[in-house]
């Protein structure tokens, strides 16, 4: 018999792609086909996946018969998480995601699919658990163990049961082919997180490995010819979803969910009573907020706060404010991180942002969702003298940086890891089970950080 798997990963909610991405799926469709996604279907930058805690993508993925999605670090780190699982059509399968305290989650950690005589095992798995994501899963009370020594156990605990295995992984290529060469029951891994892009398989250990990209911009398809219940040749490629029309239901599935996803951001949740503009080149007030907002988080500890204006889309209007515009404004899933950097590492930092060609460069990096870097703005104790195209002093509470001095800053995990600005890498780091977009709603009602993030902090010098 001939087994045909249709697969994507990392969708990361490109919808206006996925509408072609059905129109492929059910042209390429079999009577004996799987059809699987490889994790991070979801983006919370998404108006539509906000607004229905995540369940529009999983509606979205059974509307096209798919059997099985792995769980990515998006969904792990969405608070939405068992809610999708509770309610989706489509089974999520993932044997390495357990509470803290170690206890098992209300997720299959395997489903069997059968066809005619053949019992097919799809075993999921997420990111190792030896990486730093846990960091992040325990701001949603989950841990990810081991992802090779927990497949292994869900082989081993399903033994006599299959008669085809399948490993539906979010690790990564790097980590697919690991866990080929550790276990040898595998017969295809379909995997994601590392956006790679795979024109044709790769076997590893007797292990089919295959992977789509990202971005909706293709479907993997792995054809695998059985005989007597084991694999005697196969073939995989990749097809460009642009090359498919839209389906036109889908569409319309889009703009309903859509619809009720505005309907529920759109209420009022408070007033601003000043313009709070935005610019990626200049200071603007509501970086300045933001900076002033990190600051006061823990103001007892920190010298003080540095963000970049990248983070924000755009700045708000006087007036009422809702929680589609916070989305709209900041969309990065980033957390406040507190960490140590020496006075000329800061001063560094602070010289590039002068450099608009330098902030509007677009530097991706897991969690931004913004597209250029920016500038950098400080917080309300800070006061920056400049020169053009360069710093003449920084003074923190009224008293100049040193070189070698370290201070305690407190910005985003983007900026910790040396995203944008690579002076500003810290490794003695701790972060905060907040996300930007909460700064924003706590701290633009308060009347004096709005007044206050109208006060310039960079002063040209004489």
């Amino acid at each position: 018999m001939k087994l045909r798997i249709l697969h994507t990963n990392d969708l990361h909610s490109s919808y206006d792609k996925f509408k072609r991405i059905v129109t492929c799926i059910n042209k390429q469709r079999t009577d004996t086909c799987l059809v699987l996604d490889g994790g991070d279907m979801i983006d919370r930058k998404s108006v539509m996946i906000s607004g229905t805690e995540g369940l529009a993508g999983t509606r979205l993925l059974a509307y096209a018969h798919y059997d099985a999605i792995a769980i990515g670090n998006n969904e792990g780190f969405s608070p939405s998480l068992l809610k999708m699982v509770k309610e989706s059509e489509v089974p999520f399968v993932c044997t390495n995601l357990y509470t803290i305290n170690g206890e098992e989650l209300p997720i299959c950690k395997s489903i069997i699919k059968e066809y005619d005589d053949l019992r097919v095992l799809i075993v999921g798995n997420t990111v190792d658990g030896s990486e730093s994501y846990n960091e992040f899963f325990a701001f949603t009370n989950i841990k990810a163990h081991n992802y090779i020594d927990c497949v292994r156990e869900e082989l081993i605990r399903n033994q006599g049961n299959y008669d085809l295995s399948i490993v539906l992984s979010h690790a990564g290529i790097e980590r697919d082919k690991e866990m080929a060469e550790a276990i040898d029951d595998i017969d295809v891994i379909i995997g994601g997180h590392s956006h790679t892009v795979m024109e044709e398989v790769e076997v590893v250990n007797h292990t089919i490995i295959h992977q789509a990209g990202c971005f909706g911009e293709y479907v993997g398809m792995v054809d695998l010819e059985i005989e007597n219940k084991r694999i005697i040749s196969y073939e995989g490629k990749l097809l460009n979803s642009k090359e498919y029309d839209e389906d036109e239901a889908a569409l319309e599935l889009i703009e309903m969910y859509k619809k009720e996803a505005i309907d529920n951001l759109s209420k009022t949740l408070f007033e601003i009573n000043e313009d709070l503009w935005h610019d990626v080149v200049n200071e603007n007030p509501i970086t300045n907020l933001l900076a002033d907002a990190l600051y006061d988080l823990h103001k007892d500890e920190v010298d003080f706060g540095i963000i970049n204006s990248g983070i924000l889309n755009y700045g708000l209007k006087k007036g009422k404010v809702n929680e589609l515009q916070l989305i709209g404004c900041s969309p990065s899933p980033l957390n406040p991180a507190r960490y140590h950097v020496s006075g000329s590492n800061i001063k560094q930092a602070l010289k590039q942002s002068l450099d608009f060609e330098y902030c509007l460069v677009h530097r991706f990096a897991s969690g931004f969702r913004g597209y250029y870097t920016g500038n950098l703005q400080v917080s309300h104790n800070v006061e920056v003298i400049y020169d053009g195209s360069d710093i003449q002093a920084v003074y923190i509470n009224g008293e100049e940086i040193e070189d070698y001095k370290q201070y305690y800053i407190i910005s985003s995990d983007y900026i910790q890891r040396g995203s944008g600005y690579p002076t500003l890498y810290g490794t003695d780091y701790l972060y905060d089970n907040y996300e930007i977009r909460d700064l924003l709603r706590l701290y633009l009602p308060k009347e004096s950080f709005v007044s206050r993030a109208l006060q310039k902090r960079f002063k040209e010098g004489i």
